[in-house]
């Protein structure tokens, strides 16, 4: 430079000759850069956020005085020194490096968060934004970057996320309270419906006991009334047979026979008035050893018109005709009627010339088997599933039935220690079968009774 240059530059600092005409306007310019620099430096130093300038080494060349009160560190402590090494925690030093090296070559790296280490170990949560810093030439010589503090932001962020999950997870739970909650009054409402379903049914059912219960009174009034008329008929037709032998007259066998089966009926009846007071009277049943053969020959006779009226063509078949039971033949017999009577009714419907009644014995290790097969119209189509409520008590798929036959029937059988069930047949109408315990098991059954054919 010659003695008329205006201007001079020496150590980065700008120079005017003061002999210079144009001295004036020299200082005018140097003054204002000198303006620019103090308007920049005072922009760094008051802004809040990092200010960092690195050489391409990665050692720090400045930053500013927010940096100094946010680290702890004063610049003159750390510059020259490694930016990785002294703030960066040992995680993530070598991935911000590559990120570093990234950045100085002018690849976007905008929005980068790292944490950063305090002088006192604490860590700050940093965004970065970076750009490298170019000489006159265009090449990049330091990486400025400049640092958002987001520590408090990102846990208050944190604190709201954890306060968002343990309130979805309070909303959650309070929502299956409340529909358990739910739940549960939907079952209280629905079991008070059933429980008033069942009182209304116990109290129809006590009502239907209550008139049973005066029936029995009044049954047992007419049992006590009925035996008298009965003791007369007997006692005339023994008369009748003893009157005759007196005066030497002969009688012919069929009123002879016919007076007999008076007197034997009579006496049969009185048995089940008596078998029926002390049924009222809950007396104990007495039981004897007996066949199921003589319970069936007394039972049927009973019915005999009943099967000719209905035109219902009866077979019996006793295979085991010396094994006996001990039991009420009584109660035996009612058991044996109820079940006689069941087939009658369910056959009224059916076609007259297929009217059939088969009663049928046979033995099952040490029980009796006793089944009656009817070819009736079979259990009702929504009883089929529940055979066994047949024989609960005013339980009636019958709509003139009581629902009582079948569960005294049941009762009867169970106090003898056997059991009782229903099942339809393959072809047509229902098989009742009933069991009786053995009580003479070294009984040889070699013989076989004649089948009973009626019709």
């Amino acid at each position: 430079m010659d003695g008329t240059t205006a201007k001079s530059v020496s150590k980065g600092i700008l120079r005017c000759d003061p002999n210079e005409p144009r001295a004036s306007k020299c200082f005018s310019d140097a003054t204002a850069v000198s303006s620019d620099r103090d308007f920049a430096e005072s922009v760094i130093e008051t802004a809040q956020a990092i200010v960092l300038v690195l050489d391409p080494a990665g050692r720090i060349v400045r930053f500013n005085g927010y940096m100094e009160h946010l680290s702890g560190y004063r610049l003159d402590e750390v510059r020259g020194k490694d930016w990785f090494d002294v703030f960066l925690p040992v995680r993530d030093r070598e991935p911000l490096r590559d990120l570093f090296s990234q950045a100085f070559d002018d690849v976007p790296t905008r929005g980068n968060v790292n944490s950063i280490v305090t002088k006192d170990g604490r860590e700050r949560l940093v965004e970065w934004y970076d750009k490298p810093l170019k000489d006159a030439e265009g090449k990049n010589i330091a990486l400025v970057a400049v640092g958002h503090d987001i520590t408090e932001r990102v846990q208050a962020e944190d604190a709201l996320r954890r306060a968002r999950d343990q309130l979805e997870i309070r909303v959650d739970e309070r929502t299956r309270e409340f529909v358990a909650l739910n739940a549960r009054l939907r079952e209280e409402i629905a079991e008070r419906h059933r429980s008033e379903r069942r009182e209304r049914r116990l109290r129809d059912e006590l009502a239907h006991v209550d008139r049973l219960t005066m029936m029995g009174e009044m049954a047992s009034g007419l049992a006590h009334e009925l035996n008298q008329p009965l003791a007369a008929i007997v006692l005339q037709s023994e008369v009748i047979l003893r009157l005759a032998g007196d005066q030497g007259q002969s009688i012919p066998p069929e009123l002879r026979k016919s007076l007999e089966f008076i007197t034997a009926q009579a006496h049969r009846a009185g048995d089940l008035i008596r078998s029926m007071r002390e049924f009222v009277r809950h007396a104990e049943p007495q039981r004897v050893a007996l066949t199921v053969m003589e319970v069936i020959e007394d039972t049927l006779p009973l019915v005999q018109q009943e099967l000719r009226e209905s035109g219902i063509v009866l077979d019996v078949k006793i295979s085991d005709p010396l094994v006996q039971v001990r039991a009420d033949k009584i109660q035996l017999q009612q058991v044996l009627l109820n079940l006689i009577r069941n087939a009658v009714e369910a056959m009224e419907t059916s076609d007259s010339g297929g009217r059939r009644l088969d009663i049928a014995t046979r033995i099952h290790g040490a029980m009796q088997e006793v089944a009656v097969r009817d070819t009736g119209c079979g259990i009702p189509e929504g009883a089929a599933g529940r055979a066994d409520r047949l024989f609960d008590a005013f339980f009636s798929t019958k709509s003139k039935g009581l629902g009582l036959g079948l569960a005294i029937s049941r009762s009867i059988v169970e106090a003898h220690g056997g059991r009782i069930w229903a099942a339809p047949n393959t072809d047509q109408g229902t098989t009742f079968t009933f069991t009786l315990p053995i009580t003479n098991h070294d009984c040889k059954n070699e013989i076989e009774s004649p089948r009973i054919r009626r019709g």
